[in-house]
């Protein structure tokens, strides 16, 4: 009678400790995918801050050109204000002696 108890315990911590082996090569298996999956978000976030401080440089260049476009085109809106100022003067003048 003992020693089936005996038996019976032996066996239910065999069991147990099977079980418990299954579960830890289950929970290793998950942290290596878990690693694996954290890896690529890693590398998502490197590639996403890199285009970021790509686009905030090409944002930075082409406001630097845009600034320079309105000065431009301030300039050329006074020259052009000029020569139709000239030209309605000189119209004027010969207008006025016809």
């Amino acid at each position: 009678m003992e020693s089936d108890k005996v038996k019976r315990a032996v066996e239910l911590i065999v069991r147990n400790q099977a079980e418990f082996s299954l579960e830890m090569r289950q929970l290793l298996e998950a942290r290596k995918d878990a690693e694996n999956r954290l890896s690529v978000l890693e590398q998502a976030a490197i590639n996403l801050i890199a285009s970021v401080t790509e686009t905030n440089q090409s944002v930075r260049q082409l406001t630097a050109e845009v600034s320079q476009l309105v000065s431009l085109q301030k300039e050329t809106n006074e020259r052009l204000n000029a020569l139709i100022l000239m030209a309605e003067r000189y119209l004027s003048r010969e207008n006025g002696k016809s």
